[in-house]
């Protein structure tokens, strides 16, 4: 029934949301056997209000076929969960390899000899993300919605304890010298367990919205999702240097990282994205190039050399699109506390990568459903449709990916089933997970089935899948959240907006609301400027709006003090601040469009989860909640006049809260 109650509500509220909230790219996919048709010669057009700048080539694609995207049943879950990586792990002895299964919440134990499969179950909702080894035939696994670590043992395939953390677990590593466990919140606390009795030695608050944990020598490295930075944490506690790569200067800037660990060497593997500083077009395929070449939304594989600076600025083009922080007034990007090594990756979804034992070989796949894309990045020695990739690695410098040096350096496959992880096993060989059918397929072409127990959705599916050109719903709110990117149009900045915690009640859509339906989203957006090859059917709009009804709420900060939130909460509600005015009801949106003197007039964003963000209002402006109460904040938003220094303070954790 409650499958059925969401269907019905997606239906209600049509499709298009899924990317286009902001700009991004949402796309179902295409029918087989439709044939697509060939991209005339690409052309580049001025924006308006940009001062000169120039759009990425427009793309004609012909008219959308009239046919269903999909053949055969719609499908939908009880439980889809958007794809995070990073779920397979090869035990240090190399014959049992240990997969996490966010969506049967389980975690399966496979003998890679006999090829048998032990399945430990958790708790409905506990989602399991990282796997760690520690000693003795231990396992740790971060629930990431359980908001605990889960111990196992592996001779029983048994859960043996499971300790709360944090509400938004991302990270985890375990360090044997010390015989503790790192475990990193999306809210920013990084926490120290005992690992033999998983007690609280440690928690340090850090930057907000943080995602793995590497251990080093003396040090630790943690990075944080949506900016792909990197944090080196001394032994007290403190952020000694941080860093963030720049693999396209000037045209597009470090976005979502998706996965990091070390590899043979001592460097750090970044796997992660780069979203565009160029003006974007609005015209038939215009989502689908940048005009530095390439995609909005390029894949980058980035080694990190966290004990090397860079020496010295790189010299590029002024360009008044990338950010002050990464550019110097010369034109410069700035030098870095740590060296980075960048390639261009093929694929369009989310991303994992793995390095073998040995340090000889790299394996890259796409969650993206992929269509064939006319866009999209493809490595020589493989297909379009292909969604892992193989290379030789030196151990120095990184091959190259898309174009492949060498016609046959990297070699494509396309693995059965939804690809969600990668790694390798003891002998070098690439064992590769599957989301739905839950299985484990081997270099050798064999595989295990991991459960009978069906996940399908069709909205799953739409909300991953390359448009065709080159991008997917994902790229831009991944983890069906938000990238934190702030995107040039014609008519101006605008930041990405996020999926989470109930979309379908925040019409009209697009920051200014001129898409007041989602039959003028899916038009504009979906089938215009992503170039749809084929047009939703009603049912499949439901599926997807259903799949993104589902999303929970980002969890608040950690660390808040819980009487300066209720103080700050009787500062929002009351009638001569203003702020209620607007932001109310369980949304605290009004879904109105209103002049708050900010340069225009734009729908009322919601503010759940706000405390997470890394940027705010439609431009961007605001870095921080504090900033709001600066010049990015307007000349007509409320009465901030009014409150003294601790009554903002009180405000801000009030909305840390949300």
């Amino acid at each position: 029934m409650k499958v059925l109650n969401r269907f019905a509500r997606g239906l209600g509220l049509g499709f298009g949301f899924a990317c286009s909230l902001s700009l991004a790219a949402c796309d179902p996919g295409s029918a087989a056997g439709v044939d697509v048709p060939a991209p005339s010669s690409p052309v580049t057009e001025p924006v308006p209000g940009s001062g000169g700048a120039t759009a990425g080539p427009i793309i004609d694609l012909g008219a959308p076929a009239m046919v269903p995207l999909f053949p055969g049943a719609l499908v939908q879950s009880a439980h889809a969960v958007p794809v995070v990586g990073g779920t397979l792990l090869v035990l240090r002895g190399g014959q049992t390899i240990a997969a996490a299964d966010p969506e049967r919440d389980a975690v399966f134990l496979v003998d890679s000899l006999a090829r048998t499969v032990r399945q430990v179950r958790l708790q409905p909702g506990d989602e399991p993300g990282r796997i760690v080894e520690g000693e003795g035939g231990t396992l740790f696994v971060a629930l990431r919605r359980g908001g605990a670590v889960a111990r196992i043992d592996v001779a029983s395939a048994s859960l043996t304890s499971s300790e709360p953390v944090c509400a938004s677990l991302r990270g985890l590593a375990f360090d044997s010298k010390s015989g503790s466990l790192y475990v990193a919140c999306r809210g920013g606390a990084l926490v120290t367990l005992d690992a033999h009795d998983l007690t609280r030695k440690r928690s340090v608050l850090l930057d907000p919205d943080l995602r793995d944990v590497i251990v080093r020598e003396n040090e630790l490295v943690v990075t944080r999702f949506l900016s792909s930075e990197l944090l080196v944490v001394a032994d007290d506690g403190s952020v000694s240097r941080r860093a963030t790569p720049s693999p396209e200067p000037g045209c597009a800037e470090a976005t979502v990282a998706f996965r990091a660990f070390s590899v043979p060497g001592g460097q750090i593997a970044l796997g992660h994205q780069a979203s565009s500083n160029q003006a974007l077009g609005e015209g038939p395929g215009g989502y689908g190039s940048s005009a530095c070449g390439g995609n909005i939304v390029t894949r980058f594989l980035t080694l990190v050399d966290p004990d090397k600076a860079t020496p010295e600025p790189v010299p590029v083009t002024l360009d008044p699109n990338l950010a002050p922080s990464v550019q110097d007034p010369a034109g410069n990007v700035a030098p870095a506390s740590m060296t980075f090594q960048s390639v261009a990756l093929p694929g369009a979804g989310p991303l994992d990568l793995a390095f073998s034992p040995k340090g000889d070989r790299i394996a890259v796949i796409a969650f993206d459903e992929g269509m064939g894309s006319q866009n999209r990045p493809v490595a020589a020695g493989s297909s379009p449709t292909d969604s892992l990739w193989l290379a030789p690695w030196d151990g120095k410098t990184l091959p190259q990916f898309v174009p492949a040096a060498e016609p046959l350096a990297v070699l494509g496959r396309r693995p059965g089933g939804q690809p969600v992880a990668v790694a390798f096993d003891a002998a070098g060989k690439f064992v590769v997970q599957s989301r739905e059918p839950a299985m484990l397929e081997f270099e050798d072409g064999t595989s295990v089935s991991l459960s009978a127990e069906s996940h399908a959705d069709t909205g799953h599916q739409l909300f991953h899948m390359d448009s065709g050109l080159g991008v997917a719903c994902s790229s831009c709110h991944p983890e069906g959240g938000e990238d934190g990117h702030v995107w040039r149009f014609a008519e101006g900045l605008r930041r990405t907006l996020p999926l989470e915690g109930g979309v379908l009640e925040r019409a009209p859509f697009h920051w200014d609301g001129t898409l007041g339906d989602m039959g003028e989203l899916v038009s504009e957006v979906l089938v215009k400027r992503m170039g749809l090859s084929a047009l939703p059917s009603t049912a499949q709009v439901a599926a997807l709006g259903s799949f993104l009804e589902q999303l929970p709420n980002l969890p608040p900060r950690e660390g808040l003090d819980g009487a300066a939130v209720k103080r700050g909460q009787a500062v929002f509600e009351r009638e001569d601040v203003g702020c209620a005015s607007c932001h109310k009801g369980p949304q605290y949106t009004d879904n109105r469009l209103a002049d708050v003197g900010t340069g225009g007039k734009f729908v009322t964003p919601t503010l759940l989860g706000v405390g997470l963000r890394t940027a705010l209002f439609h431009d961007g402006c605001a870095k921080s909640l504090a900033d709001r109460f600066g010049p990015c904040g307007g000349t007509a938003h409320g009465k901030p006049e009014l409150l003294s220094a601790d009554e903002r303070a009180d405000l801000i954790a009030f909305l840390q809260s949300l």
